[in-house]
């Protein structure tokens, strides 16, 4: 299942944190003490949702604890028991405040940090509802149903709240502050006294309080675990809270999702409340006298709840999985670890010092063009070893994005390639395609956003190029308008800094790579554009043409991520005859925006049919073996493309009229 849809993904590259904390406890005592103390035991290699969840590892810890002495919710405990729970939970909170801290410090704020936080957050609830009931003897009962409904709903609406405010707001008291030190002092009070029974005496008689006078006897004889405020209910009770824990914990990580990525539609709809409505609904029949309880009230019911249970386990687990993967992959992070340090004294270091590489004089290549010999230009005096000549790849960028965007999606790609083909300089080129977006371009757009957007005042632009537009004609053709002034805006980048070795796009980069890869292929290519005008198709665009030839020499390689072929007989001249340049296709098994048949239709055009499938969507994966099949792909084309250059120099040596 896919939690993030493809046209939404764009709105966590525009998540901003917002949150206000009124707490007067959490401004002149907590704070103080985590940003000047807490801040300082971690440090700054380790991950701020690795120290969210070490700070859940002393509340599972403590959850243990609890169910190998007090299963029951009812039983006395050792005394280090409380304790523990009390120096746990509070490192717990320490931990989950400090994260955001480390985040800014190490420059890893991001969307994925508020996800985790509010998930982990999330199960803490219903685990400190569980041992609540521990410390104070509650038991299976009532009075633990009502504190697990009271907590759980306080976290949803808090949560409901930040979704149409777009802020987090924490009051003069609050859950995560006030909330928390009272429970760490309710399991220290209940060490110090011994055991939790205390909690089931007379919480007047307890104060000092006289009986008689003006309170009546049933609130005198009330307990403290009073005022706080069928067989599943009385014997299994801990499985029925975890599933009740995991519906509200899936129901808040939905609407965290709709938050990051602005999606202007609330889940109301939550998969796993089924099972429950369903069962409310089997025991009130009997209640009411309308229908008799098919789960009975003995081992069908118990079997229910535990299947229950199990089923919130395994679609919490999938909802976790998969977010956290797909935000990974597309904002090219890790979750536990860091994957692009920030050293401060190493990044002034770059900007001040960055080296200017000499480039190699550009020239228009043709197919027969001789391969240029740095000897040529070598003094008397030069060294006898010729440093490496770079590899030149130009990066296409998808619809909606950017050169400088792509370059931040494909810094992992980028580190690939230099540690791969080290001691050669390895260059990324980045242009950004010459068709400026509109806000209602952009897939997934809102008229709602435009209207909140001008009513606070904001005009600017968004940031969002594309190499041309898809226009459907009335007759049902598809036409890219723009591509002209698109290719042209390739070629003027090819003519400036290449020429290239190869071309990788993504999407409509990815189409455009395929293209570029056909035009630059020789005079197969003309002639199958000679054709395709015959039948009304485009012609050969001019930008590539040079007066001796082609802007360059045909391209060793191309890697298309999500590519797919420009549809109709207009365009068949960047496909008939098959692109013979080598070609990798990179195809989202669960790819929403461009479907696997839209890619194979691609992959069919090329003469060489490469393809690899990730399980991922409409991103460039940036794990290890979907980098490495890259890498790899590109090496081979290489070291085949210079036998290749090796062997036509050959024969064209061998047919040369030569005096000898």
């Amino acid at each position: 299942m896919v939690y993030i849809r493809q046209k939404t993904l764009h709105g966590l590259k525009e998540y901003k944190y917002s949150g206000v904390d009124h707490s007067l406890v959490s401004r002149y005592l907590l704070k103080p003490f985590y940003n000047n103390v807490a801040i300082n035991w971690f440090p700054m290699s380790m991950a701020p949702n690795a120290i969210t969840l070490s700070g859940f590892g002393f509340v599972v810890f403590n959850l243990l604890t609890m169910l190998w002495y007090n299963p029951t919710l009812d039983q006395d405990m050792p005394r280090w028991v409380y304790a523990s729970w009390a120096i746990g939970l509070f490192m717990y909170q320490t931990f989950d405040a400090v994260d955001g801290t480390q985040a800014r410090r190490t420059h890893q704020s991001g969307p994925l940090g508020e996800l985790f936080d509010h998930g982990v957050d999330a199960c803490n609830t219903v685990l400190e509802v569980l041992l609540f009931a521990a410390a104070t003897n509650l038991g299976q009962s009532w009075n633990t149903v009502l504190t697990l409904f009271g907590a759980t709903l306080t976290f949803y609406v808090q949560t409901w709240d930040e979704y149409y405010t777009q802020t987090l707001t924490l009051g003069i008291i609050s859950g995560p502050v006030e909330g928390i030190l009272t429970l760490c002092i309710v399991y220290a009070f209940t060490a110090i006294k011994g055991a939790g029974s205390f909690w089931q005496q007379s919480m007047f008689e307890t104060l000092g309080f006289a009986k008689g006078g003006i309170i009546p006897d049933y609130f005198y004889q009330l307990p403290f675990n009073e005022w706080f405020m069928p067989i599943i209910l009385h014997y299994h009770l801990i499985p029925f809270v975890f599933y009740v824990g995991l519906i509200n914990a899936y129901s808040v990580g939905l609407i965290i999702i709709a938050h990051l990525t602005k999606n202007p539609n609330f889940p109301m709809y939550n998969v796993l409340a089924v099972p429950l409505g369903l069962a409310v609904a089997d025991s009130m029949g009997p209640v009411i006298g309308l229908w008799p309880s098919v789960l009975g009230f003995g081992t069908y019911q118990i079997a229910f709840t535990f299947l229950c249970m199990g089923l919130a386990i395994g679609v919490y687990g999938s909802f976790v999985y998969d977010i956290i993967t797909t935000i990974c992959d597309y904002l090219d992070i890790w979750c536990l670890t860091i994957k692009y340090p920030y050293n401060e004294k190493d990044e002034k270091k770059k900007a001040n010092n960055a080296p200017c590489l000499p480039r190699e004089p550009h020239r228009a290549l043709s197919r027969s063009s001789p391969p240029i010999n740095p000897a040529y230009n070598a003094s008397p005096t030069a060294p006898t070893t010729i440093a490496p000549a770079p590899l030149r790849i130009l990066l296409l960028h998808g619809y909606t994005q950017s050169g400088p965007l792509f370059s931040a999606k494909t810094r992992a790609l980028h580190k690939a390639f230099q540690k791969a083909f080290s001691p050669r300089p390895v260059h990324f080129s980045y242009p950004s395609g010459p068709i400026r977006l509109q806000p209602t371009d952009v897939p997934g757009f809102s008229p709602d956003q435009l209207d909140a957007a001008s009513q606070k005042g904001d005009k600017e632009e968004v940031e969002a190029y594309g190499w041309w537009r898809r226009k459907d004609s009335d007759d049902g053709t598809v036409v890219y308008k723009g591509m002209e002034e698109g290719l042209a805006a390739i070629a003027k980048c090819i003519k400036d800094e290449g020429p290239f070795d190869g071309v990788i796009g993504f999407s409509q980069g990815a189409a455009a790579a395929g293209i570029v890869a056909s035009l630059l292929e020789g005079g197969h290519r003309l002639r199958g554009f000679e054709e395709a005008e015959k039948k009304s198709g485009m012609k050969y665009p001019d930008s590539f043409r040079e007066k001796d030839g082609f802007v360059q020499a045909p391209m060793k390689f191309a890697v298309v991520y999500s590519g797919f072929r420009a549809p109709g007989e207009m365009y068949d001249g960047f496909y008939v005859p098959k692109i013979t340049t080598r070609v990798l296709h990179f195809i989202g098994q669960v790819d929403t925006v461009v479907e696997e048949e839209r890619s194979r239709g691609l992959v069919a055009c090329c003469e060489e049919e490469r393809v690899v499938v990730h399980p991922g969507g409409h991103f460039l994966p940036s794990q290890r073996p979907w980098l490495d099949a890259c890498v790899g792909f590109v090496k081979e084309a290489l070291e085949t493309g210079e036998r290749t250059g090796e062997k036509e120099e050959e024969e064209r040596v061998e047919d040369m009229d030569v005096p000898f």
